[in-house]
């Protein structure tokens, strides 16, 4: 009788203990010693409110406040339904703030939120109910490939005026269906695969997965948006 009642308690303590680990929230960062935590979420423009600039030596970076309704929270803990946080952008207006959703990568100091400079994906709903966004030529990984995606709503870019050679290269076919007007995605990548691209690219650059590889350089900088000078 006492041996069955052992079994019985090992095999309870085995089951708690594996639904303590199951109901363990997954941390957004794979290297624990970086500061701050990150926060990566779906998210629907409500406002864009530009701040006043702030000086950084030479340079000077437009500030604004964001505040965004929550659609769905990728990766990292946050109870509210909306989030607000600050944004500086070296060219001016947040390019992802054009776009209706957008998946964000934040970083939490403190009690505030900041925008990760220049990363994020615009992103639309699919057919079967899920978040993805259309091939993003300068955005590359080894174990990422595009798939063909069915949007729920054409998903389209317009090129009217474009040179060539860059419209070739940021909507090239088969990724993209060309018109006289506009590049129609047909190929993309879902939310888990989005942010598998960053965490192997510029995530793993700034030292938040992996280790960063020797002589690798960030560039600040604006990717895979074309911008109204390519059009004259």
């Amino acid at each position: 009788m006492r041996y069955l009642y052992d079994k019985i308690l090992i095999i309870s303590l085995f089951l708690i203990g594996c639904a303590e680990q199951k109901a363990a929230p997954e941390t957004c960062m794979e290297n624990p010693d970086v500061e701050g935590k990150m926060l990566v979420i779906i998210g629907e423009k409500i406002a864009l409110e530009e701040l006043p600039q702030e000086e950084d030596g030479f340079l000077r970076d437009a500030k604004f406040l964001a505040k965004y309704k929550i659609a769905e929270i990728v990766c990292g803990t946050y109870i509210k339904d909306t989030i607000s946080f600050i944004v500086y952008d070296h060219y001016g207006i947040p390019p992802f703030s054009k776009y209706k959703n957008a998946m964000l990568f934040l970083s939490q100091n403190d009690s505030s939120f900041y925008h990760m400079k220049y990363q994020f994906f615009d992103v639309y709903k699919t057919k079967d109910g899920r978040w993805a966004s259309s091939y993003k030529a300068m955005e590359h990984s080894q174990n990422v490939k595009p798939v063909p995606i069915q949007f729920e709503e054409e998903v389209s870019y317009h090129i009217i005026g474009g040179k060539k050679k860059l419209i070739k290269q940021y909507f090239p076919e088969p990724y993209y269906r060309l018109t006289k007007e506009k590049a129609i995605a047909v190929w993309g990548n879902y939310v888990p695969e989005l942010f598998q691209i960053k965490k192997e690219g510029v995530l793993k650059a700034r030292g938040l997965f992996g280790n960063p590889d020797s002589g690798f350089q960030i560039i600040e900088t604006q990717m895979a948006e074309i911008k109204e000078e390519d059009f004259i």
